[in-house]
């Protein structure tokens, strides 16, 4: 009896001893398997990864590729110019621009035009590829620039301190009516009371449209030119864009006898400022 009890309990611990080894190696298969599932599981990331870092790079090199070359459009410009466009386009912000003088800024004869300066706002808006210029005009009628002067008519521009002030002095409207003397003298003045607001204004000088057949005119813009160049002011040559004083082809782009522009005319304006802006 004493025998068949040995026997049974060897028996029984061998069966034991095998029993817990296969446990073991089971348990080492799944120890096993779990970690190379947990291994495999960051490089499959990081190939998904390194796929789409391609396409997040081609994404970027379109977005530069595509975007406007500031520096080139303002190449040509003077340097308090271009580092206004360079910089507020950098930030994001508009330009305050105000179209300041007669009735030749406006459709005075409600034709239903577009004016010059609505036309230049849209065109530099367009090559500079975002809503970078706003221009706001600030037109007389047929006053002269002595009446504007002594109506303070000019302190509402003045205090809306624009960044960009583009001054058309009233010269058609003081021709016969105020000397040219008396006439650069109020220019300078006006000039004066936009800094008193704004010191960092930028200020662009320019004549009416040119006159079919003037003689006088023409001679006045002359010395409109000379006093910015002698004070320092940039002045806007548009008219070397317009046909002659004396040729016909001029009353397609200027009202006779009133030098106010034609549709055409607010187009070849807008287009002539449009290039002092912009390098092309």
């Amino acid at each position: 009896m004493k025998r068949w009890l040995v026997f049974l309990i060897i028996f029984i611990s061998i069966g034991a001893v095998i029993f817990g080894r296969f446990s073991y190696q089971a348990k080492l298969s799944d120890i096993a398997e779990a970690a190379k599932e947990h291994s495999s599981t960051p490089i499959l990331q990081a190939e998904d990864n390194a796929a789409s870092e391609p396409e997040e790079n081609n994404g970027t090199d379109n977005n530069e590729s595509s975007e406007i070359n500031i520096a080139e459009l303002t190449g040509d410009l003077d340097s308090s110019i271009r580092d206004l466009i360079e910089g507020r386009y950098a930030e994001d912000e508009k330009i305050e621009v105000a179209a300041f003088g007669s009735r030749a800024l406006t459709d005075s004869e409600n034709e239903g035009l577009i004016p010059w300066p609505e036309l230049l706002e849209e065109n530099l808006n367009e090559s500079y590829g975002t809503e970078l210029f706003e221009i706001t005009i600030y037109s007389f009628d047929r006053l002269t620039s002595l009446e504007v002067y002594q109506d303070s008519l000019y302190e509402e521009a003045a205090v809306s301190q624009p960044d960009l002030l583009i001054l058309e002095p009233f010269m058609l409207s003081n021709n016969g009516n105020v000397r040219i003397e008396d006439s650069l003298d109020i220019t300078e003045r006006l000039i004066e009371e936009f800094e008193r607001e704004n010191e960092d204004i930028i200020v662009l000088v320019q004549p009416a449209p040119p006159l079919y057949n003037s003689v006088f005119y023409p001679q006045e813009v002359e010395e409109l030119k000379n006093f910015a160049e002698e004070t320092g002011l940039t002045y806007i040559d548009h008219w070397e864009e317009w046909p002659g004083i004396q040729e016909d082809e001029l009353l397609n782009y200027s009202v006779d006898r009133q030098g106010i522009p034609t549709e055409a005319g607010h187009e070849l304006w807008a287009e002539a400022l449009k290039k002092y802006f912009v390098n092309e």
